[in-house]
């Protein structure tokens, strides 16, 4: 099958959703036109591919603008907001992220211009029907590597510690600020918890994450226990990051996959997370201690989402910090009792990226 393929090859959630699909593609022997968004192709997270896919993807790359025809089927990644109303050919699809509660008219109007729209939660899908989409809108299960992630079995402490770990780059939307915070006034200063945090913001300024610090941290240095980890450059380091936890916290108020949280059930780690948007597509109260929600906040935090702009306006998800706070609780109880979390590894039955090339190669077929 031939199609155009339009998408991010990077480090970041995009990329790595580009990558999951193109190494499916790869290994199947499907060689679509691959057209790149950004600043080139950067595989350099992707440390355990091996060199012949190195090579398939640069001839996808190589042979996309002498190859591509107007009459083929093509399949874009990426935002609604940055070039999504110019195609290279149709008839055409859309794989997008969507986190907030509504769609602008102009959102719309350029969704409907699409043949077909995928989108990564059941949030999404209703969302996107209910503001006037009329395109079919597809739900793809998707954000597992299992090529990057799996069980290190190596024994990172000594101590018998507790590792609770954050993700994710900071943002309110997150609400990592709420968590770190809440998670200090449970454990700070005990030596039998440690909180590590992986929320460096690449799109942030050496000074602006200073500030974002300073003032979580109220301006004191973090409690001995809490430790800030820098970026890590590959996913084999964010392997092991993962599989150095014992705890995961997700708080975000609106997701379109949150692939660290996705991963660390599949790697049988145990999750306290807000039960919103995706979130309900894949967490249980079986699989993780869920927060619900008590009410919604505007998205707009003056840095990612911003007011009165014709993309990404609407809601995020609130919950009570109390309830928060209590289901720390009930997550350490539930570790004591059992630190390994077998039912987690479930979700790799349905959130493997063989299925969802199945999925999208079946709807952009002509």
């Amino acid at each position: 099958m031939i199609f155009n393929f339009e998408a991010p090859v990077n480090n970041l959630s995009f990329g790595n959703v580009c990558f999951g699909l193109s190494y499916e593609f790869f290994k199947r022997g499907i060689s679509p036109n691959h057209f790149i968004i950004g600043q080139g192709a950067d595989l350099s997270a992707f440390d355990k591919v091996e060199e012949d896919y190195k090579l398939y993807l640069q001839s996808c790359i190589n042979k996309a603008f002498r190859n591509f025809k107007k009459n083929q089927p093509y399949f874009r990644l990426w935002h609604i907001f940055s070039g999504s109303w110019s195609k290279v050919s149709e008839p055409s699809y859309i794989l997008t992220f969507h986190e907030t509660d509504s769609l602008t008219d102009i959102e719309v109007n350029i969704l409907n211009s699409y043949n077909k729209i995928f989108v990564t939660s059941s949030y999404s899908k209703k969302v996107f029907e209910d503001y006037g989409i009329t395109s079919p809108v597809v739900h793809i299960k998707m954000g597992l590597d299992t090529l990057h992630y799996k069980p290190t079995n190596k024994k990172y402490f000594d101590d018998g510690r507790i590792v609770t770990s954050i993700f994710g780059k900071f943002e309110k939307r997150k609400k990592h600020k709420i968590a770190i915070q809440g998670w200090i006034k449970k454990f700070g200063g005990d030596k039998k918890y440690f909180l590590h945090l992986y929320i460096h913001n690449s799109f942030y300024k050496p000074e602006d994450m200073n500030k974002v610090y300073a003032e979580v941290f109220n301006n004191q240095p973090p409690p001995f226990n809490v430790q800030i980890f820098p970026f890590q450059p590959t996913n084999s380091l964010f392997n092991d990051c993962l599989n150095a936890t014992d705890i995961v916290i997700d708080l975000s108020g609106g997701e379109s996959i949150s692939i660290p949280t996705l991963t660390a059930l599949y790697l049988k780690k145990h999750v306290v997370a807000h039960y919103c948007t995706v979130m309900k597509d894949y967490l249980t109260e079986e699989n993780s201690v869920l927060i619900y929600s008590n009410g919604k906040e505007s998205c707009h935090d003056g840095v990612f989402f911003h007011s009165n702009q014709p993309f990404n306006q609407g809601n995020f998800y609130t919950f009570n910090e109390d309830d928060y706070l209590l289901a720390l609780d009930e997550v350490v109880e539930r570790y004591n009792k059992n630190p390994i979390n077998e039912v987690g590894n479930k979700v790799k039955d349905d959130y493997n990226y063989s299925q969802a090339a199945d999925k999208i190669l079946n709807e952009i077929s002509i």
